[in-house]
């Protein structure tokens, strides 16, 4: 089913500032549980709502080319790959998009209350650095980095091959009307520190993200977790991506790392994280307290709009919620994504807050 939906919009009046997530959610992969984490999302006021990233990220692309892959294959809980990284015509992981578009064409009420969808697929430094090496001349060739062995990150072809396969996923994406795809690559705060860059030259780790986002244009994102160091930043601002994703309220330490200048002279926006994504359950303490109060939030996104501008940001989490699954164990079935809900509440109130007009 295909249903194309507009372009970044304003909603919610004349308020320039929307909202979204970056994807994954503390429920078990269901059918039903997919629609009600989507839904969810847009009751909680969110207005760029992404698809529910219910697997785990990595597992959402290798697991499937583990089947269409000749040499790829999971083994216990890691893929290992012999041979070369021979990518299939076949697209994997586009069907969470098709799930989004039935589900707006189920409630139609919804394209009202939104100004567009938000997919995220892993980014191809992330999705090499959890494919281990088996072949002997090349593991001869990259010792290993980092991790006890060696890993396809550590190959310049195998990045490159997966860079043009993510870019063909986030074309079929952008295809189905997408207003923003994520390409979300943590691994890039692991390989570029403030002074050095490992595994490769600096050009090299700019052409596999322009190849990877080569499709996206207005629509690209890049999320990267962590602290930023000022030489990622440089890199992140030459490439062709148009948001920038980041950590902001667990890692504080990053909005000294931007400025409005920057955003406007490379064409950037700003998504900024606003709310704490990893906290654990502590003993004697509720589930509820870990929520931010709409006022503390409220604070973080005055120093962002002060500092980069409303028209300049993207307002969203810091991280995933996946890892709230924490809560589920700890209180019961359930709990961790009630603290998801409410949490997203405070983050679109304290953007009304802030940023309403």
């Amino acid at each position: 089913m295909s249903l194309i939906l507009p372009r970044i919009r304003r909603v919610k009046g004349d308020r320039t500032t929307n909202t979204t997530v970056v994807g994954s959610f503390p429920l078990e992969n269901t059918p039903a549980n997919f629609e009600k984490a989507f839904l969810d999302q847009v009751d909680a006021g969110i207005t760029i709502p992404c698809y529910p990233q219910l697997v785990d990220m990595n597992h959402q692309i290798l697991g499937p080319l583990s089947k269409l892959v000749p040499g790829l294959k999971l083994v216990g809980k890691e893929f290992h790959l012999s041979g070369d990284l021979a990518l299939p015509s076949e697209l994997v992981a586009t069907e969470y998009g098709e799930r989004v578009l039935d589900l707006l064409e189920a409630h139609p009420d919804v394209k009202e209350r939104i100004a567009g969808t938000k997919a995220c697929l892993t980014g191809p430094f992330t999705l090499c650095s959890n494919v281990i090496v088996d072949d002997p001349a090349l593991k001869e060739k990259y010792k290993p980095m980092l991790f006890l062995e060696t890993r396809a990150h550590q190959v310049p072809e195998f990045v490159e091959a997966m860079a043009g396969y993510v870019a063909r996923i986030t074309r079929a994406y952008v295809d189905m009307g997408f207003a923003v795809v994520s390409i979300d690559d943590p691994f890039l705060s692991q390989m570029v520190g403030r002074r050095k860059i490992l595994f490769h030259e600096r050009p090299f780790v700019l052409q596999v993200l322009d190849a990877a986002a080569k499709n996206l244009a207005k629509h690209g994102s890049l999320h990267v977790c962590g602290v930023i160091s000022p030489q990622l930043r440089d890199l992140l601002l030459e490439s062709s991506i148009h948001h920038l994703d980041h950590e902001f309220k667990t890692s504080p330490q990053n909005i000294e790392v931007f400025d409005k200048q920057m955003l406007v002279d490379h064409d950037k926006v700003l998504a900024f994280g606003s709310l704490q994504t990893n906290p654990v359950p502590m003993p004697g303490k509720k589930p509820d307290d870990v929520i931010e109060s709409v006022e503390d939030v409220a604070r973080h996104l005055q120093v962002a709009k002060e500092r980069f501008g409303a028209d300049n940001l993207l307002v969203k989490p810091d991280c995933g919620f996946g890892g709230m699954n924490a809560f589920d164990r700890a209180y019961g079935p359930g709990v961790g994504h009630d603290v998801v809900k409410k949490k997203l509440r405070v983050m679109t109130a304290a953007v009304e807050q802030v940023f309403g007009e």
